[in-house]
């Protein structure tokens, strides 16, 4: 998570040819809407940030390209410190920095500005107390096996069938430690 404050700074600093500190609420969540374990976090950023002089810089355009590339060099320079310094270590984060040599993933719509406290309270906590799956999406049980649904990023619906064992230990994967 301090991987994903770095980059913003980083991003906006070279935007303003300075050094610049952006506010942002970066939130971890481990589950994908699959309730597969896919890490990723919500960052809700000020639209700017501070120069050194204590100024607000307003930024309201944060390109994607450089935000892909500086979020992909923070991720893998911190997974390659934290690993063993290892030949198979370091092949494996050089594969990684050629295979997706556009940069991770960030999604950086228009839309989803908030300008609002209430809404920006609303989606932070969503995503600090929201479960691995909420019980509408609970489709069928019979005993032995449960069927829910999710919807991808294109709104295709998708049903998942596991026996109750199976979904158990998908959903108690996603708890986190007691004060997380």
């Amino acid at each position: 998570m301090d991987g994903a404050i770095k980059a913003i700074n980083d991003v906006l600093s070279h935007c303003f040819r300075s050094p610049i500190q952006a506010g942002a609420i970066v939130v971890l969540h481990p589950f994908g809407r699959d309730i597969g374990f896919k890490p990723h976090v919500h960052v809700i950023l000020t639209e700017g940030g501070f120069d050194r002089k204590g100024k607000f810089r307003p930024k309201k355009f944060i390109p994607a390209r450089s935000m892909r590339r500086t979020w992909q060099y923070q991720v893998l320079t911190r997974l390659k410190s934290a690993l063993p310094n290892t030949p198979e270590m370091s092949k494996f984060i050089n594969m990684l920095f050629k295979k997706y040599n556009e940069g991770f993933y960030v999604y950086l719509p228009k839309e989803s500005r908030v300008n609002k406290p209430g809404k920006i309270a609303r989606y932070v906590a969503r995503y600090v107390r929201h479960p691995a799956i909420a019980n509408f999406r609970l489709y069928y049980y019979d005993g032995e096996k449960v069927v829910f649904w999710y919807q991808d990023h294109d709104g295709n619906m998708f049903y998942v069938d596991m026996f109750v064992e199976d979904f158990i230990y998908s959903v108690i994967g996603h708890i986190p430690d007691r004060q997380f």
